[in-house]
């Protein structure tokens, strides 16, 4: 059997693959959108940890209100220094593929990263000070256990599980 027209059964074939690889970069897309898709599922899973965590704790509505505002108030300060840690990042990485390096810069850079970090950490503390104030001293000690086995399990420790189970 001889074929008459190979250019056209080579024609058919590439269609047909740049149909079958287009049909794979559609597919391929996360369902929703993306970057959006995940943040609303993030905030979905993030109150129904806040709910569960509050039920756990038994909290007054009172403490509740007060546990809200303060999460909100640590989240956009948090935020505004991740901000700015992420601005200098790029500045020092930017810095630094430069051919002609500017070692004060440089410094200049890094200390400010520093300074960022630690004032995020000082923050965290602050915001783990304010957190006692509104719980009771038996609800504090509870949160503090509850929140141990969460940081465990996101860092992949052997008790994950442990910390839904309760």
């Amino acid at each position: 059997m001889k074929i008459r027209h190979p250019k056209t059964i080579y024609s058919v074939a590439a269609a047909l693959m740049g149909i079958v690889l287009s049909a794979t970069l559609v597919f391929s897309q996360p369902p929703g959108g993306g970057q959006w898709q995940q943040s609303e599922v993030r905030k979905e899973r993030m109150a129904y940890r806040i709910q569960a965590m509050e039920e756990r704790l038994g909290l007054s509505d009172a403490q509740k209100e007060l546990l809200a505002a303060h999460r909100e108030k640590q989240w956009e300060a948090a935020a505004e220094l991740r901000t700015r840690l992420r601005e200098t990042r790029q500045a020092l990485k930017a810095e630094l593929t430069q051919m002609d390096l500017d070692d004060a810069k440089i410094d200049l850079l890094q200390s400010e990263a520093k300074s960022l970090q630690a004032q995020m950490a000082d923050n965290r503390l602050a915001g783990v000070l304010e957190v006692r104030e509104i719980l009771t001293p038996d609800q504090f000690s509870q949160f503090m256990a509850l929140k141990g086995k969460h940081k465990g399990r996101m860092k992949g420790n052997c008790n994950a599980g442990e910390w839904r189970r309760q």
